[in-house]
């Protein structure tokens, strides 16, 4: 499936690739290089060291600042930019987020077989494509009736909200599969 989300194009980045352990191996080096110009003695510090562990702990607290200091600079970029942020961003370009409303859409119910009763669609029943995406029908008293392989149109609506077209909604933009319909991907 093709992609209508224009940030989909554009590489990730990231402003703080180096992990713990990669502090830590430097923070090691350095102090055992320090060391060894002071004392004029190599040796590698061991695992359970005093020391091992105070380096341990700094390039733990210096990952996670530097993760903090990578997100707070990402919220400068609208691909990953939420929340507040997302709102500030926004307002440089004369922009507001719109007002939630639930997406619409609709679904088709089809008998597999003849059926000897009419069956009966009540108001509130959920429908999904798959995954984590519900539908519930906004409509009570539809029925199939019996007597044959009939097909059913309900409309249906999807409780979050929706996000078209120059729309903010925080979701980084993405549409669903029919652009054309209300829903997520305009009206």
């Amino acid at each position: 499936m093709q992609s209508n989300n224009p940030y989909d194009f554009i590489p990730d980045i990231d402003f703080a690739p180096e992990t713990a352990e990669t502090i830590l191996g430097r923070l090691e080096d350095t102090y055992e290089n320090e060391l060894e110009k002071l004392t004029g003695q190599s040796e590698k510090l061991p695992v359970a060291s005093r020391e091992k562990i105070i380096l341990n702990t700094i390039a733990f607290e210096l990952a996670a600042i530097s993760q903090l200091f990578a997100d707070r600079a990402k919220m400068n970029l609208p691909k990953y930019s939420r929340g507040n942020y997302l709102e500030v961003l926004a307002s440089f370009w004369g922009l507001s987020r719109r007002e939630a409303t639930p997406a619409v859409g609709v679904a088709e119910f089809t008998l597999s077989a003849v059926r000897e009763e009419d069956i009966f669609i009540p108001k509130g029943t959920r429908v999904s494509p798959g995954e984590k995406l519900f539908f519930a029908t906004d409509e009570g008293g539809n029925h199939l009736p019996a007597g044959g392989e009939h097909r059913k149109r309900i409309c249906k609506r999807k409780n979050q909200h929706h996000c078209g077209p120059g729309s903010l909604c925080g979701t980084g933009g993405k549409r669903g599969k029919n652009p054309g319909r209300r829903g997520c991907g305009g009206r």
